[in-house]
């Protein structure tokens, strides 16, 4: 999920400022959850940077035996936000995950899990898990949680003939995704726009395209999206490692969408019911509308909401006040990361935003 304004220069690189923190937290001779809890929060303060998550996992593997038992998992969590090589993270936490204890557990094999569905489960993270489900020491319920998931994911639903299409006037470019992928899209984006038709034309005249990326290959597979292969986005991370996008791109707002989200299949990151495709698009809708007095209003229910500590209808929706309009728009159509938290609970908790999302979709529905 990305920001669509964020400065285009680089995520300061903090990974001395963390060395340091790792060496004072080792001078007691051990790294407890609680200082692991505190280094992870660090790291991620100002978003984690591809150089940065090597070198929280190089000093893990480096200082293993100097963890606590559980602390090297918290920490390692942070190691992985936005990377794209996936599978070589779900090595690293499967030797991690043992390092522990000896074993991988069923909560292990649930974050293994977490990582792949993160970047996507292409080839390489089923190659990945498949590996990690051969490991001797690999039983109990770790193993029965990694193989149930495995047999979930085996195969994709059929594929469709690659094309282009129009969805609400938008073109969409469907490479090959599911039926069912395509099919809730024809019935999300229309439900978006029909409660403001000069949302819906302007999303029209503002050379808004759309791309249903396939479950099993990374944004950076699809022709519009090469040039981002292996580079690192100004907010944090690799593009390989998003799901989704809304952002600027050579003079037209570009939207990547997951097939496995669209059609709720098992590698979908989040709750079953969130709906990425809603996020994505807001920012696609934020780009054409949000302008002026209105992106004020936006900017100072933001500050309003930082300055009361909240509530927010989730964790990041509190990154910028993209993320808190994405966030917000998606608990309005009751496809929210957070169960409870829709159109009710906005009207009741955030009134002035509940309001400006009227203003900007017409009447709250469910999609």
């Amino acid at each position: 999920m990305v920001a669509v304004r964020e400065a285009a220069g680089r995520t300061p690189n903090r990974v001395a400022d963390f060395t340091r923190e790792l060496e004072a937290a080792l001078s007691d001779g051990t790294i407890s959850k609680s200082e692991a809890r505190e280094l992870k929060k660090n790291v991620r303060r100002d978003g984690i940077t591809l150089r940065e998550q090597a070198a929280v996992r190089n000093a893990v593997n480096a200082h293993r035996d100097d963890f606590a038992k559980g602390a090297a998992a918290k920490l390692w969590e942070a190691s992985f936000i936005g990377d794209y090589n996936s599978a070589a993270l779900i090595e690293n936490g499967a030797r991690i995950a043992r390092a522990d204890d000896g074993r991988i557990g069923a909560a292990d094999a649930r974050r293994l899990i977490e990582i792949s569905k993160d970047s996507g489960f292409t080839p390489e993270e089923d190659r990945a898990l498949e590996e990690t489900l051969q490991q001797e020491r690999l039983n109990g319920p770790g193993r029965r949680v990694l193989e149930r998931y495995v047999e979930e994911t085996k195969t994709l639903p059929p594929r469709t003939e690659p094309e282009t299409i129009r969805i609400a006037g938008i073109p969409v470019r469907t490479h090959g995704a599911s039926q069912a992928a395509i099919d809730e899209l024809e019935r999300t984006l229309p439900g978006m726009l029909e409660g403001n038709a000069d949302l819906h034309r302007r999303l029209q005249r503002g050379e808004v395209e759309i791309s249903i990326v396939p479950a099993d290959k990374k944004i950076s597979d699809l022709a519009e999206f090469r040039e981002f292969r292996n580079q690192t986005a100004p907010f944090g991370g690799g593009y390989d490692g998003y799901r989704g996008l809304g952002i600027k791109k050579d003079g037209k707002i570009v939207v990547a969408l997951p097939e496995e989200n669209l059609a709720r299949l098992p590698t979908a990151m989040g709750r079953k019911d969130y709906s990425l495709a809603i996020h994505e698009i807001a920012h696609a809708v934020a780009l054409t509308s949000l302008r002026g007095e209105r992106w004020n209003t936006l900017l100072d229910l933001y500050e309003d909401r930082k300055k009361n500590g909240g509530p927010f209808t989730s964790n990041y929706a509190r990154k910028s006040p993209d993320e808190f309009f994405s966030e917000a728009s998606t608990a309005y159509f009751g496809r929210g990361p957070s169960a409870g938290r829709d159109a009710t609970w906005l009207r009741r908790r955030d009134p002035g935003l509940y309001d400006f999302l009227r203003e900007t979709y017409g009447p709250p529905r469910q999609l």
